[in-house]
């Protein structure tokens, strides 16, 4: 291998560390913890995402670092199954170029993901309350994967039902 080659991926391996690094320390800061009482749930959000001035009672939006954007919000089934409704988001997510590479439909939860242009986009949606439901979406730059992984997995952990 060439000098300059090994150069990079020695770089990109310290790249690679300083984002799962990063995404470890985002793990044990002060999250915030929000709640969507209108529809019953509550979640937490990374300290590094801002909360948008767009606030609603059903959704919230957040900027997080290197363009990266959670939407969190919710919606009442209204006599639409659960998986009929996720099953609509993820078409309309695949008709904006989504590919898909994970998905998980149980019938209280449902996670997927995949790629879209350049970033990552993870879908968490849950059942709560009997007949509503509350989900999220983050997006993130697909060389952040490695720093995101426990960002994700502390977001899916902290969506839950809460005063129903």
């Amino acid at each position: 291998m060439s000098p300059p080659l090994r150069a990079f991926f020695r770089l990109s391996g310290v790249a690679t560390l300083l984002l799962w690094l990063m995404g470890a320390a985002w793990a044990q800061e002060d999250w915030r913890r929000f709640r969507l009482e209108q529809l019953g749930f509550s979640f937490e959000a990374p300290p590094s995402f801002e909360l948008d001035g767009n606030a609603r009672p059903e959704s919230l939006t957040f900027s997080g670092p290197n363009g990266a954007r959670l939407s969190v919000g919710g919606a009442v089934l209204d006599g639409q199954g659960f998986r009929p409704l996720i099953e609509a988001h993820l078409e309309q997510d695949r008709q904006e170029g989504l590919d898909v590479t994970y998905r998980r439909f149980t019938p209280q939860w449902v996670s997927y993901s995949g790629f879209i242009g350049d970033a990552i986009r993870y879908v968490r949606s849950i059942r709560v309350c009997g007949d509503r439901v509350a989900i999220f979406v983050v997006d993130y730059d697909r060389a952040e994967k490695r720093a995101y992984d426990p960002v994700v997995t502390r977001m899916v952990r902290s969506l839950r039902q809460d005063g129903c």
